[in-house]
């Protein structure tokens, strides 16, 4: 399915094979990633290196207001000067960056030295699933941003030094961690992204889906009742069911309208797919995502330091991500979004609506042996790849999105 960005807000969240952006929320949503992951790795490179005497971090009790005002600005000052002296640079092939975002399946996995370990395993509980795969594509001629969603079923066959594997791509994370893979299971499963959509993964970050419920009970507010959660805007109720410790099932209904939500009944809100489909599912985080920023870029955020500190601190713990060699991929970066933030984004679905009913992607039945819920077409046209045409096809759209601006 091939959709450009040009819809109103009712638009976006009926239930169907794919879903559309508001115009400008992919770039703002790329941008907070960007700004948070280079806070991150300016934070760490300052903190280590000689070129402050004096930053916020090292302020005491004795310290006057005034004092840890003018050490915070001074600090930002530095760190701006620091950035600006900085060469730009920012990894690219063939014209391309890419930027791959995943979403873990994370009940009961928790961050261990860099990488996500399961805690207490409860049947499908315990695994590391990949449950949202997204690559996001900048074209650096065309100044243009190109958004691919794999689904969590596509099948894949994985021969990997490591790894032989052939089944749905939403596996392959967990067990290429679990074979102890050079690179983890970030690099096998950028691989397999690559040989999907033919296009290379510079930069990557994986999150828990559990981060949003510490995320929601940082920058949440207070409702009449004293409970802190986020409002959002649901544009059309619906029932759903939410697995209990893989024992049962919850029975959940969410009506329309603007509705207040607690940490987790706004987990169970994005992630339940029982009725609604994993379509329905990606149109609500990006609900809860648009909620979650307009609390970000609030003042009584923006301004509160220790709010600001801890989501630092859940980032860090809930997160993996490739760290920027320098601080000019972190200006290079600013400059890509602020030259594409007002065009249109070309959002790609690779279901079997993709460039026409299975036409490129087939669901089953389609004759080929193997655990899979979705194969490419030409499986057999290309023996050894076979998204060979589903890559033909995404390289004209990246290359030429406006041609496809009216599709």
């Amino acid at each position: 399915m091939i959709i450009v960005e040009k819809t109103t807000y009712n638009d976006v969240y009926p239930v169907r094979k794919g879903y559309t952006l508001r115009k400008g929320r992919l770039a703002i949503l790329i941008m907070l990633f960007i700004i948070i992951f280079g806070s991150l790795y300016i934070v760490d490179t300052l903190g280590s290196s000689n070129l402050f005497h004096a930053t916020a971090y090292e302020t005491t009790a004795n310290n006057s207001l005034i004092d840890n005002i003018n050490n915070v600005i001074e600090t930002g000052s530095k760190v701006v000067n620091f950035i600006q002296d900085s060469d730009p640079e920012l990894k690219s092939s063939n014209g391309l960056t890419s930027i791959l975002l995943v979403g873990i399946d994370s009940r009961n996995v928790q961050l261990s030295n860099g990488q996500f370990v399961n805690t207490k395993p409860q049947g499908q509980a315990g695994t590391r699933n990949t449950d949202t795969i997204l690559q996001i594509v900048f074209n650096h001629f065309e100044n243009e941003f190109t958004m691919i969603s794999i689904p969590r079923d596509m099948g894949v066959d994985v021969a990997d030094d490591c790894l032989t594997f052939r089944g749905s791509i939403h596996w392959v994370y967990d067990k290429a961690q679990a074979k102890n893979c050079p690179g983890g299971g970030q690099r096998v499963l950028m691989d397999t992204v690559k040989k999907i959509t033919g296009i290379e993964v510079h930069y990557y970050a994986f999150i828990t889906l559990e981060a949003f419920e510490d995320i929601i009970r940082i920058v949440g507010e207070t409702n009449d009742k004293g409970d802190v959660g986020i409002y959002l805007n649901n544009p059309k109720s619906f029932y759903e069911l939410y697995p209990i410790n893989d024992r049962g099932w919850e029975s959940l209904y969410f009506p329309a309208g603007r509705q207040f939500m607690s940490p987790e009944r706004a987990l169970k809100f994005v992630r339940s797919r029982k009725f609604t489909s994993d379509f329905g599912r990606a149109s609500r985080q990006q609900l809860l995502i648009e909620a979650i920023k307009e609390r970000l870029l609030s003042m009584d955020i923006i301004f509160n330091p220790t709010k600001v500190f801890s989501l630092l601190d859940t980032l860090r713990n809930k997160i993996i991500f490739s760290e920027p060699s320098s601080l000019g991929e972190v200006k290079s970066a600013l400059n890509m979004i602020k030259e594409a933030a007002n065009k249109k984004i070309v959002h790609l679905v690779l279901d079997p609506d993709f460039g026409g009913h299975e036409t490129y992607i087939n669901k089953q039945p389609h004759g080929r042996p193997g655990p899979y819920y979705m194969v490419p077409t030409a499986w057999k046209e290309c023996p050894g790849d076979e998204f060979c045409r589903v890559k033909e096809k995404i390289a004209d759209i990246v290359a030429n999105p406006q041609k496809y601006a009216n599709q």
